[in-house]
């Protein structure tokens, strides 16, 4: 609780109590848990028996970000290291080095993945879920479990690798081991291991792990070198070992100070940098000693993580929104923000009121001291509340580290829970929850496939957090045609366009009768391979899935090369008398050729490129949104909400792809846009009618000469829900200046009022939250000049009008301004915060510029 000293309008002052959410920092320590954080955070003040430690000190020793900085460090300097010693196993043997050309694989992102893989191991050994003996319960197995069988690895003289983990993830955490009496035991290993299933432990690229020796040395995964802190061993295994795990992401007010699934994400952000085509570079960058140099990696490709408190905003307010438009007229928009944002709290409070509630209709009791604290049209709507989080579809076009969809997911599996205390029924917990929204209302994009292993995951993480008994938890789910490679911004395939058909009205169905039975086999199909378990079922599922994609396309194809396939046919019909199958299929197949060279298309040879694409086997420089998410399109027309942080790569950067950008249609278009602009009419285009988009991104649209078709698109086609302009405010690490904006899809009427904040360098002591919250101002939208969008209340621009009406406009008048010299040399005019730091200490004088 919050006291505030107000002075009312007599002049007295009185005290206004308000509820504020009490904070919890926390270290866990104990006997199977490490030390070494809480010991290098606390141990300079427990030294100090002389002084109390000040508020200061003790926030500075819970302070996640040096935690999070060391084992950025050391993560990074794990990754170059597995990367040399898988450089040196493909240069000196040729079996492996036929086998990953032949399969597309890559060094860097071998090692990423084989990291990723034990990290994920680390998070699960803490729940002690490896090494259960047979007489023993999940939950009491080995903590330690990797170590252990390292050391035994060594005993034995084996390699770690090659010997040992290939074993465990591919054919133990890998393998359902049906055909065994008892399928948890794994003869191996001799101890109880699970089957996880969910793809993170297939082999990369389908790699023959049995045929081919990966030999890394053992000394990668631990060693006895001393660490420049004094540390004995900088393996894997050591490095890993000195941090504490939780498989809890933290919310804002509540942060324990250990490595979290969140800090997957971070590490995706700093280390989409390092790409097999620029990995000796970033080494020389980092050999140098200079961050900028490596900075300017991260800068090239526009990955930058958005901050948590913001991600929790953006994903209440789109599901506000989203569940005030679904239940107009039903529930008021103030009761839904109540239960979005204040619900959780309620819980224990509603349950045991409506215990209390129930007693005293059945005399057994007189009174109660609890009350119902959630709206009464709450309560009444709690089932269709329920339904309509259950049955959202959600969609980041930009998915990176999953940030946002596992945010999303949070605040949902949260207020269904809240409703529980006004539903009665089966398989109301919170691990089915978020199995239920993992699989049926979650999707995700990116142009990296690095980043959609990251994002499943965190997501696979997720499912795995609350659940002790493993035998209470299903297999993770195969989220290969959720969560896909691509990219979003070109749906063109081969002169194939899957955007909505240009005499077709917005938000109506996209197909035809005869694609109507493909789309529902493919929505069968996908459902059945989400939860497959068995590999040759899988495998079965994903070759019919394919198959499917192929006979979607043909249809879509038909349309649009209706004479292409009436000569096709008419080669068929030509020789099917002909009574020699060899003789009729050779004549068939010359006409054909014919017809692909006259044409300049093959379809048999694009069919084979699709194929390719959609297993994976391939990177796609395209995604067609409507063939591989056909069931959301087919269902409901659109996504119900599209949340992202678009990359912020300038245009500079994208030369290649402006061509293709142009060709796309995009009515936003501009030569000189920078990569994110193009997002926001994607997600126009993929919501269903009266959806909501809420990004993120670099707030020069709004005032740029690139910006104005954007803003005129947005402005003519949009309600602007909520616009905050970050303005000079650091949301992020890079020097980006920010904005978030929460859209609907459908026509703006002349009333319609905008909600926007400006947020100041200084934010009077506020979080930067609440500094939103109490900020907020309207502005009607028709008042957003194309020109440029200024954000201010209907008094100052009724000012800047008056103004405006006695002189001339510069831009007015009949004359020409030209740049004076615009080099497009940025680092000469913005440095960073190292930088600025080091001139300053160089000239006290330079901090006043």
């Amino acid at each position: 609780m919050d006291y505030r000293f107000e002075e009312g309008k007599s002049g007295r002052v009185k005290v206004r109590e308000e509820f504020t959410p009490a904070r919890r920092w926390s270290f866990l320590v104990g006997k199977n848990e490490k030390s070494h954080t809480a010991q290098s955070r606390l141990v300079s003040i427990l030294e100090d028996d002389e002084h109390n430690p000040t508020l200061k000190q003790l926030e500075e020793a819970f302070n996640i970000e040096p935690v999070t900085k060391e084992f950025f460090d050391k993560y990074r300097d794990l990754l170059i290291r597995t990367v040399d010693a898988l450089d040196k196993i493909v240069k000196r043997d040729q079996t492996v080095r036929k086998e990953f050309e032949s399969k597309n694989i890559n060094t860097v992102d071998f090692a990423k993945k084989l990291l990723g893989q034990i990290v994920f191991l680390y998070f699960l050994q803490k729940k002690g879920w490896f090494g259960v003996a047979q007489d023993e319960k999940w939950g009491e197995g080995d903590r330690n479990f990797l170590r252990n069988l390292f050391e035994k690895c060594k005993k034995e003289n084996k390699n770690f690798f090659n010997d040992y983990l290939e074993e465990f993830f591919y054919n133990t955490l890998n393998n359902p081991r049906i055909d065994q009496a008892d399928p948890t035991w794994s003869k191996y290993f001799n101890c109880k291991i699970p089957f996880l299933n969910g793809g993170l432990f297939e082999p990369i690229g389908g790699y023959d792990w049995v045929k081919t020796d990966i030999l890394l040395p053992n000394e990668l995964f631990s060693n006895r070198r001393r660490t420049p802190e004094g540390d004995i061993g900088d393996g894997i295994l050591d490095v890993f070992n000195r941090f504490n795990f939780t498989v809890k992401e933290d919310e804002p007010l509540e942060k324990e100070v250990a490595i979290d699934p969140e800090l997957l994400g971070k590490l995706y952000e700093k280390f989409n940098a390092i790409r097999p085509d620029n990995f000796y570079e970033y080494k020389k960058a980092l050999a140098s000693g200079k961050r900028s140099l490596e900075k300017k990696f991260n800068k090239k490709f526009g990955v930058y993580y958005t901050p948590r408190e913001i991600v929790h905003y953006m994903c209440q307010q789109s599901l506000i929104y989203y569940l005030s438009a679904e239940l107009a007229g039903k529930v008021s928009k103030e009761d839904i923000e109540k239960l979005i944002k204040y619900g959780e709290q309620f819980t224990e409070n509603e349950a045991t009121a409506l215990i209390k509630e129930r007693r005293i209709k059945e005399g057994k009791q007189k009174t109660s001291d609890y009350e119902l604290k959630l709206p009464e049209s709450i309560r009444k709507n709690a089932r269709l509340i329920d339904d309509k989080l259950r049955d959202i579809k959600i969609c980041d076009p930009a998915i990176g580290s999953g940030a946002f969809p596992v945010g999303m997911m949070h605040e949902i599996v949260k207020t269904r829970n809240v409703l529980s205390a006004f539903i009665n029924g089966p398989r109301r917990s919170i691990y089915n929850f978020k199995r239920e929204c993992i699989e049926n209302s979650l999707y995700g994009v990116d142009i990296d496939a690095g980043a959609c292993e990251v994002a499943k995951l965190r997501l696979w993480l997720s499912l795995v957090v609350d659940e002790e008994d493993i035998r209470k938890i299903k297999p993770l789910p195969n989220l290969d045609y959720k969560i896909m490679q691509g990219n979003s911004l070109i749906s063109e395939f081969l002169g194939i366009n899957f955007d909505i058909d240009k005499e077709k009205q917005s938000g109506t169905l996209i197909f035809e009768d005869k694609i109507d039975p493909f789309i529902k086999q493919f929505h069968e199909k996908k459902n059945k391979f989400l939860n497959e378990p068995d590999r040759s079922k899988k495998e079965h599922l994903r070759e019919e899935i394919e198959n499917l994609i192929i006979n979607i396309f043909e249809e879509k194809l038909r349309k649009q090369k209706s004479d292409y396939f009436s000569q096709l046919k008419s080669i068929e019909e030509k020789y099917s008398t002909l009574p020699n199958e060899e003789q009729r299929n050779r004549f068939i197949g010359e006409e054909k050729e014919k017809l692909y060279k006259r044409t300049g298309f093959n379809l048999e040879q694009i069919e084979k490129q699709l194929k390719e694409y959609t297993s994976g086997r391939k990177t796609r420089p395209f995604f067609p949104w409507k063939l591989y998410f056909a069931e959301v399109f087919h269902e409901k027309g659109g996504f119900d909400v599209v949340i992202a942080n678009p990359p912020y790569v300038r245009q500079e950067k994208i030369k290649d792809q402006k061509c293709l950008l142009q060709k796309a249609g995009y009515e936003i278009y501009n030569s000189t846009s920078d990569l994110y602009t193009y997002f926001y009419e994607k997600s126009w285009n993929i919501l269903k009618p009266d959806g909501f988009s809420c990004f993120i991104s670099s707030n020069k649209w709004m005032r740029s000469k690139y910006g104005r078709k954007l803003r005129y698109f947005l402005k003519n086609n949009c309600k602007v829900v909520i616009l905050i302009d970050f303005n000079g405010y650091s949301v992020f690490e890079a020097t980006v200046d920010t904005n978030i904006i929460l859209f609907k899809k459908t026509q703006p009427n002349k009333e319609h009022k905008v909600k926007f904040v400006n947020v100041q360098n200084e934010l009077g002591g506020d979080d930067i939250i609440s500094f939103i919250e109490k900020k907020q101002n309207i502005i009607s939208q028709i008042k957003l000049d194309d020109y440029c969008w200024t954000l201010a209340d209907e008094r100052i621009l009724k000012l800047k009008e008056k103004i405006e009406s006695i002189g001339g406009l510069l831009k007015d008048l009949d004359v020409k301004i030209y740049y004076g010299i615009k080099t497009g040399f940025n680092k000469a005019f913005i440095i960073d915060n190292e930088t600025k730091e080091r001139l300053c200490k160089e000239d006290p004088k330079s901090a006043e510029i």
